[in-house]
Formats: structure tokens, sequence, C-alpha cells
């Protein structure tokens, strides 16, 4: 470290410092391991079915995934991993299944958006009479990633040895 520090005000000042930025490198990596779970789990599944046909593969429901900036609240800090449904748009495909709607064309489905329920249905599975398929666990494979491995405190550790600390 540049600077010496002689006193617990000086220590927890310097991870204060130092927390947000940490916090979003984290986030940004725990974004990236859901990623590789949706690729792995939905997309390469899906794929290796050869059962997507009739219907042209945007991508959005991957690229939606989306880190927040550090936010500080009353006891620490926080950051969301969450799939942007801004980004996964609704839209009719001529001579194709609708991408991220309704059969009918709506991009509504009981009240809800097809592209909010289509995370849902991705992770938990649905049971369509015209296109059913299992769920396929991305969430969970993330959060048991991150448990097995402690991956987040391993990350918290290499990110404060990487500013100066001494983790041991």
């Amino acid at each position: 470290m540049s600077k010496d520090i002689t006193t617990f005000k000086g220590l927890f000042a310097r991870i204060e410092k130092e927390i947000p930025s940490i916090l979003q490198r984290i986030g940004k990596d725990v974004a990236g391991v859901l990623r590789f779970y949706v690729q792995q789990n939905w997309y390469n599944y899906m794929d290796s079915k050869k059962s997507i046909g009739g219907y042209e593969r945007t991508m959005q429901v991957l690229e939606s995934i989306t880190c927040s900036k550090v936010e500080k609240i009353k006891n620490g800090y926080k950051v969301n991993i969450f799939f942007d449904i801004d980004k996964i748009i609704p839209q009719k495909q001529s001579g194709l299944f609708n991408a991220h709607m309704s059969v009918d064309g709506s991009d509504m489905w009981r009240g809800h958006s097809v592209p909010e329920l289509l995370i849902y249905w991705l992770n938990h599975g649905q049971n369509s009479p015209i296109y059913s398929f299992p769920g396929v666990g991305f969430w969970e494979d993330t959060i048991e990633f991150m448990e097995d491995d402690k991956y987040h405190i391993n990350m918290m550790k290499e990110e404060l040895k990487s500013k100066g600390f001494v983790i041991e």
C-alpha cells in the first residue's frame, strides 16, 4: 500500500473507499457466470436438440443480463444482477414463431409481459401444448457455483490483495 494504515479508523476508511469498485467488478463477474449458465443450459441445450425450427434466435435473453451500479445502503452496499426485460423485444417474425411473444402475436399473457415470463419459463420450464420444454435452472446453477466455490468471497480477497491489502 502506498500509505501505511495505523488505526482501525484509517483501515475502515481505506476499505470503504475501495469497496464500491471492488463490488462493481465482482458484480460484473457474477453476471458473466450467469451468462455462462444461460448459454450452456439454454442456448447450447436447445441448439443440441435442433428443436428451434421456425424460430430465429435473437440472443436478447443472454444480452439482457445486466449488472447494476453499486449502491450504498443502510448497512453496506448492494449490486444487482438481473435480466433487463426492456432489452428483450417482442417481435413478429414472418413465417416463423414470434420472438418473445405469444403465438397470437400478443406481448402479454395473463397480465404479464411475455419477456418477463420468458425468464421464468426458461429457468423453470413450461408445459405448453404447442411448445413445451423443461426448465434449465440457470439461476440455481449460478447460485450453486457461487456458494460451492465461495466465488464472491474469493473475488473479494483477490481484489483487496490487488489494492495492497494483505489477506491470509
